[in-house]
């Protein structure tokens, strides 16, 4: 009977773990008329979900789907892709079923990151931060796309463990 009442603890555990509701941008500048795909890794599971983010000074959410798990990664990261020319200046959260948002205020990026020449410009940055122990600038928003704003795909990482909490120079 204990055995059973260790077993049951442990899998009530696994089914009341927070859960992605929604993913969001935050658009600051530049609004995008094509689609951005968002995927989240975020406890063992990947979550995926598109944005069109249309219009400045406005947040755009979408329910994301599970689009399958991933039991070796302890980091949460969000990898935003769009393929186009047309990008926009955002900045990124998430929210759980617990209630807890967890959001990224700027980026450090690394000075050796390959980077367009207008992205400085587009994003902004005005401090120095290390990234990897490498010297980097805090960007305060974030801009993909495969002109001024490239690379078309780039990784956002998280602190899981400082909910409603906004992150700078993640």
């Amino acid at each position: 009977t204990w055995t059973n009442v260790m077993w049951s603890a442990a899998i009530s555990s696994l089914v009341s773990a927070a859960s992605v509701t929604t993913i969001g941008l935050s658009v600051a500048g530049y609004p995008s008329a094509t689609a951005h795909t968002l995927s989240l890794w975020y406890g063992s599971s990947i979550y995926q979900c598109m944005i069109t983010p249309m219009h400045v000074n406005t947040e755009y959410t979408c329910v994301p789907t599970v689009i399958g798990q991933d039991c070796s990664s302890t980091d949460t990261k969000m990898l935003i892709e769009n393929d186009s020319n047309d990008a926009a200046v955002f900045s990124v959260f998430f929210e759980t079923d617990d209630g807890n948002t967890y959001t990224v205020g700027s980026t450090c990026i690394s000075d050796t990151a390959t980077l367009s020449d207008d992205y400085p410009v587009l994003v902004g940055t005005t401090t120095t931060c290390t990234v990897d122990g490498e010297a980097g600038h805090v960007f305060d928003f974030v801009c993909i796309d495969g002109d001024n704003c490239a690379p078309t795909k780039q990784v956002i990482y998280f602190d899981a463990s400082s909910p409603n909490v906004a992150i700078d120079a993640a």
